[in-house]
């Protein structure tokens, strides 16, 4: 991509930084020893691509943001073995009196749920004691499975703000089916996401695979997009901090600790170019006139996220660390 013949009246210097620094990047893409995943390799095909229309910070700077936050989770990830991780959040889960051992059982307490609703709309009440609920499924099931186990299904359903709970002074409580969830694949999707938001409230973060394979007891193709699905959307902001503290739980297994330094100044970076972007984007510039508004209205952000690029460069090995971790002797600087 070479942005300097099309755009001959910008700083001749910051493009020059770009091309050095897009070529940079891209053979990232092209090595064959480098293997990244698909989630950050899609973030860096991106971030090169928003390159073609520099004039437009304001999406380079999302695309940077993205970038970051991706390898930021990669690395969080890589602290921690996969089964220790999945282990925790099978604890947690637990200490709420919940469980997420038994997928094949929720789905089928799901559909009875739905089916005791819809069954139940004739009447003025839908709403049963939690008791008589877990009675009704018990009898339903058959002798397959445990009540214990029934309780902390419902308590999981419970606890994923699935019901609308009524109080009755001197009465155990009554539980109804929210209206937004009388259906199975809903009511699914609910209990996902919260689950998902309980793991992050207490920094776990998994894989899609690995939150298919617990939550529904099978890594297939569609609940892999589905988990994925849910993940971009619910994933909020994640900070070096976290990384550091992952660090300190895991004892440093990357060797990243010399890094954070470095880290701590491109999120900072990011930061201040997310601040002077902060006012409503601007229009993209009309044709012919491209080179004259990066000069005169975006040369300085451009920089900016020029600077946050070479700055990510110094740091590429970080992109590839993880499929180095059995010779981590030898640390780059």
């Amino acid at each position: 991509m070479n942005v300097t013949k099309s755009l001959d009246d910008a700083d001749k210097r910051i493009f020059g930084n770009i091309e050095v620094v897009l070529k940079s990047f891209a053979s990232l893409l092209e090595e064959q020893t480098v293997h990244l995943s698909p989630q950050l390799s899609r973030r860096l095909t991106q971030l090169l691509t928003s390159f073609a229309n520099p004039s437009n910070v304001y999406e380079i700077f999302n695309r940077i943001s993205s970038l970051f936050q991706r390898l930021l989770l990669e690395l969080i990830q890589a602290q921690f073995s996969t089964k220790q991780r999945e282990q925790d959040l099978i604890r947690l889960v637990e200490n709420k009196g919940c469980s997420i051992k038994y997928p094949e059982l929720t789905d089928r307490v799901i559909e009875l749920l739905i089916r005791l609703y819809k069954a139940a709309v004739q009447y003025s009440d839908t709403s049963l004691e939690r008791r008589n609920l877990i009675k009704y499924i018990m009898k339903e099931l058959g002798p397959n499975y445990k009540q214990r186990q029934v309780e902390r299904v419902i308590q999981t359903i419970y606890r994923c703000s699935c019901f609308h709970v009524t109080q009755r002074d001197g009465h155990p409580s009554r539980l109804k089916l929210k209206e937004n969830l009388c259906d199975a694949s809903e009511l699914r999707h609910q209990l996902d996401v919260e689950l998902i938001n309980m793991a992050k409230a207490e920094s776990i973060r998994l894989c899609p695979e690995s939150w298919a394979y617990l939550l529904h007891g099978r890594s297939t193709p569609e609940n892999i997009s589905r988990m994925q699905s849910i993940l971009d959307k619910q994933t909020t902001s994640i900070e070096v901090g976290e990384l550091e503290v992952a660090i300190q739980k895991s004892g440093d297994r990357l060797c990243l600790f010399p890094f954070m330094n470095d880290l701590h100044y491109v999120q900072n970076l990011i930061i201040e170019l997310g601040l002077s972007l902060s006012m409503k984007p601007p229009d993209p510039p009309a044709m012919g006139s491209v080179g004259h508004d990066i000069q005169n209205e975006h040369c300085d952000n451009l920089q900016k996220a020029v600077e946050i690029m070479e700055k990510l460069l110094d740091l590429k090995y970080l992109f590839v660390v993880r499929q180095h971790r059995s010779r981590l002797t030898n640390i780059p600087t």
